[in-house]
């Protein structure tokens, strides 16, 4: 009797553990297909749309037929580029590319809304009107309203037109990145140096959206570049004309006639 109790408790013992493993493994194969689409949005989209073009790195669009090998391969060579990429997160968006628009259908019916509201990446980000403010936007950009966590503006590495700085030139970004991409590109700051840069200091998302707004402007007059780049160029070439001539002025007083005083002092 004592042994068949004893046998039951180690048995009730272990069918805890067991359950609590079975429960966390179910979890996790369950998290990543409900996070597909903003995984990619939030990992991915800075850089690539699926169908919306070539933006900085290639439109993913083809690799929906690639082989199972070669995707993940490939999913897990750009990881860090991404922040870095757990293995059920590397699995979640190489189903994801394969079929977003299914998989966005299967998010946004877990989510609660109605199936025919899922649209792809590339079709979401043509359509949505950004929020945010142009003039906010602007200010952000050039720097003349400061950053909320302190990150440096801009226009300190961008620059637009046929200016040149050490980042590219965007003002024809917005043809490249659409929409919520754009957003995404401005706050989630996925290129190497961008991220060193931002890591500590990072943008928040009403910036994001102020940025992005100013920014998609840009692809409608045209005038991201050298007429605000000349603005803020004038206080700056206004500072070193006046260093240089004040260079001259010192100059010219070095070698100034010392006068009739220090001739009669060295006789």
């Amino acid at each position: 009797m004592q042994l068949s109790r004893r046998k039951l408790f180690d048995r009730r013992r272990m069918a805890l553990p067991i359950g609590l493993v079975l429960a966390y493994y179910g979890l996790s194969a369950l998290i990543p297909a409900y996070c597909q689409s903003d995984l990619f949005s939030s990992k991915c989209s800075g850089c690539h749309t699926i169908g919306g073009g070539k933006g900085v790195g290639p439109d993913l669009a083809p690799t929906k037929d690639w082989p199972d090998d070669k995707l993940k391969a490939a999913v897990e060579k750009m990881a860090p580029m991404a922040g870095g990429l757990s293995p059920e997160e590397v699995t979640a968006l190489v189903s994801y590319l394969r079929n977003p628009v299914e998989a966005e259908r299967k998010d946004s019916e877990k989510a609660g809304e109605p199936a025919a509201q899922a649209k792809s990446n590339s079709e979401e980000s043509e359509e949505i009107e950004l929020p945010g403010s142009i003039e906010e936007g602007r200010l952000l950009f050039l720097g003349l309203q400061p950053l909320e966590n302190g990150g440096m503006s801009c226009i300190s590495c961008h620059q637009g037109g046929s200016a040149v700085g050490l980042g590219p030139d965007l003002s024809g970004i917005s043809s490249k990145y659409k929409g919520r991409a754009l957003v995404s590109a401005c706050k989630q700051a996925p290129f190497k140096v961008m991220q060193a840069a931002y890591r500590s200091h990072p943008i928040t998302e009403s910036e994001a959206l102020n940025l992005a707004k100013y920014l998609d402007n840009g692809k409608k007059n045209k005038q991201i570049s050298e007429t605000e780049n000349y603005k803020v160029s004038i206080p700056v070439m206004g500072g070193g004309g006046a260093l240089a001539v004040l260079a001259i002025i010192a100059l010219g007083y070095r070698n100034r006639n010392r006068g009739i005083r220090q001739k009669l002092k060295r006789k």
